[in-house]
């Protein structure tokens, strides 16, 4: 069988701990994205967080995907690791 990566990365223990989300991009500035996560927070994107198709992020856009979330520089940042669901 094939699997998509995002696929591939739910299937794991990742999944099964809980650090699915779902993912909701609001604005879309030079050097990172802002998001928000599970409808309760706000959290900043960076490029290098994220591992899944570019086309989705696009202001408007949510899907659900396995990440970290964790603060860094006073910020709160997600990890996206794999998109799962549109």
């Amino acid at each position: 069988r094939l699997y998509s990566k995002g696929a591939e990365v739910a299937g794991r223990e990742d999944s099964a701990r809980g650090n699915v989300h779902a993912f909701e991009v609001e604005k879309v500035l030079r050097d990172r994205a802002i998001v928000r996560v599970d409808g309760k927070w706000w959290a900043s994107l960076f490029p290098e967080d994220y591992d899944g198709p570019r086309h989705l992020i696009k202001r408007g856009n949510s899907f659900k995907g396995v990440a970290d979330l964790y603060h860094e520089d006073g910020r709160f940042r997600a990890w996206i690791k794999g998109v799962i669901k549109r």
